[in-house]
C-alpha cells in the first residue's frame, strides 16, 4: 500500500504556497502601470520596474538552499513570509522610480525565499513513490494563483486603489503565515544532518545541485519560450482586435493546467517520465503554433488551452525529475537550482525574444519558438530521456 499523500503538512503546505503566489501574481500584472501613471516612467523603466523582482527572487533562489541547511525547511519559510511582509508595507514608501526599484528587488527576495520554502517542504513530506503525483497536485497551488492573482489585481486596479491593493496582499501575507504555523516537517524526512561542506566555501556545489543541473537546463530554455506568451500575449491581442479573449487568456491556461495535473502526475509514477515528458513537448509547440496562426478569439483561447496542457505538464514533469535524480539529503539544492533556472528564463527571455519581435513580428515570433520548443524536446532526450529509457528496460 503507498503512503498518504493528502495529509494536513501536504494540505497547509499548499494553502501557503497558493498564498505566496497569489501576492506575486496580483502586483505584477499592475506594477507597470502604477509606475507609468503614479510615478510617470518611461515604458522601459516600468519593464525594468517588473523585472527586477525576478532578479530578487533569482537572488534568493541561490541563497536559500544554504538557508535550509542550517536553519531547516520551517524556519527558512517563515523567514521568508518576514522578509515578503514587511516589504510589501515599503511600496507604502515608494516616491520614485529609484525607490521602487529597490523595493522590487527586495521583495523579489522574499518571494524567492518563501517559495523556496515551500516548495522544499513538499519535497520533503511527499512519499518517494509518488513524487510525481505530489509534485503536480502541489504545483496546481501556483496554478491557481496564475489564474486568480491577475484577475483580482486587474480588477481592483480598475475599481480601487495601488495602496488597498498592497493591504489585501498584507492580509493574504499575514493568512500565509497563519496556515505555515500549522506545517510539520516528518523528523524521518528532515534534513537530521548537514550534509558535509566543500572545502571551498563559494563552490558551486553549494548552490547547485550536479545531477538536477540537466533537466534544469531544458527547464529554462522552455520557459523562454514560455516567457513569449507572459510578456507579449497581450499586445498580440490587441494588435490582432482580440482584446476581449485575450483578457481571458491565461484563466483558460490556468484551467487546462488543473485539468491535466493529477492524471500525468499519476502517468508520471506509474509509466516513467518519458511517457509524459515528450508529449508534453509537442503539445505545448503545437499551443505556440496555433497561437501564432489565431485570427479569432476561439482560436485564441484553444492555443491556451495547448499551451496550459504542454507546458505546465512539463514544468512540474521536470520538477519531479529533478527531485527524483537528486539524493534525500540534497533535495533542497535541486529545488533551487530547477526554479533558480527557471526564473533565469523568465528574467531574460521577454529582453530575448524582443530583437525576435522586430523583424518576425509577434505571429513570427510564436512561429520561430514553437520550432525552438522541438529543439528542446530533442535536448531531453540527450540530456535525459535516453538514459530513462535505458533504467525503465
Amino acid at each position: 500500500m503507498s503512503e498518504k499523500l493528502w495529509t494536513k503538512n501536504f494540505v497547509m503546505n499548499a494553502v501557503s504556497n497558493f498564498l505566496v503566489y497569489i501576492v506575486y501574481y496580483c502586483l505584477i500584472v499592475i506594477i507597470a502601470d502604477y509606475a507609468m501613471e503614479a510615478l510617470h516612467a518611461t515604458p522601459s523603466a516600468a519593464g525594468l520596474a517588473t523585472g527586477l523582482f525576478i532578479v530578487g527572487a533569482l537572488a534568493a533562489r541561490l541563497l536559500t538552499g544554504q538557508l535550509v541547511e542550517r536553519l531547516g525547511e520551517r524556519k527558512t519559510l517563515f523567514i521568508g513570509l518576514g522578509v515578503y511582509l514587511a516589504t510589501t508595507f515599503l511600496y507604502f514608501a515608494v516616491g520614485d522610480m529609484s525607490s521602487l526599484f529597490v523595493v522590487r528587488f527586495l521583495h523579489g527576495l522574499g518571494f524567492g525565499i518563501s517559495a523556496t520554502g515551500t516548495g522544499t517542504i513538499a519535497a520533503r513530506i511527499i512519499p518517494d513513490e509518488r513524487q510525481g503525483e505530489g509534485i503536480s497536485y502541489y504545483a496546481l497551488s501556483a496554478t491557481l494563483a496564475s489564474a486568480i492573482g491577475p484577475l483580482m489585481g486587474m480588477y481592483m486596479n480598475r475599481h480601487g486603489n495601488f495602496r488597498l491593493i498592497l493591504l489585501l496582499c498584507a492580509l493574504l501575507l499575514i493568512a500565509c503565515a497563519a496556515a505555515a504555523r500549522s506545517i510539520r516537517v516528518p523528523a524521518h524526512a528532515a534534513s537530521s544532518k548537514t550534509p558535509p561542506k566543500p572545502k571551498n566555501p563559494f563552490s558551486l556545489g553549494r548552490f547547485f545541485e550536479a545531477k538536477a543541473l540537466p533537466i534544469s537546463f531544458v527547464c529554462m530554455l522552455v520557459v523562454v519560450a514560455y516567457s513569449g506568451v507572459l510578456a507579449f500575449v497581450s499586445q498580440f491581442a490587441k494588435e490582432n482586435g482580440l482584446v476581449e479573449a485575450g483578457g481571458l487568456f491565461f484563466l483558460v491556461y490556468s484551467l487546462f493546467i488543473l485539468i491535466s495535473r493529477p492524471f500525468t502526475g499519476r502517468i508520471f509514477d506509474r509509466r516513467g517520465e518519458n511517457v509524459v515528458l515528450y508529449p508534453s513537448f509537442a503539445v505545448f509547440a503545437l499551443g505556440l503554433a496555433a497561437l501564432g496562426l489565431s485570427q479569432g478569439g476561439v482560436a485564441l483561447l484553444a492555443s491556451a488551452a495547448l499551451i496550459g496542457f504542454g507546458y505546465g505538464t512539463f514544468f512540474s514533469g521536470g520538477n519531479a525529475i529533478a527531485i527524483k535524480m537528486t539524493p534525500k539529503e540534497r533535495v533542497h539544492l535541486a529545488t533551487s537550482t530547477y526554479y533558480v533556472l527557471g526564473d533565469l528564463g523568465v528574467g531574460v527571455g521577454p529582453y530575448l525574444l524582443g530583437f525576435v519581435v522586430g523583424p518576425l513580428g509577434f505571429r513570427g515570433m510564436y512561429f520561430a519558438m514553437a520550432v525552438f520548443v522541438l529543439l528542446c524536446g530533442a535536448l531531453y532526450h540527450f540530456l535525459h530521456g535516453a538514459a530513462a529509457a535505458r533504467r525503465a528496460q
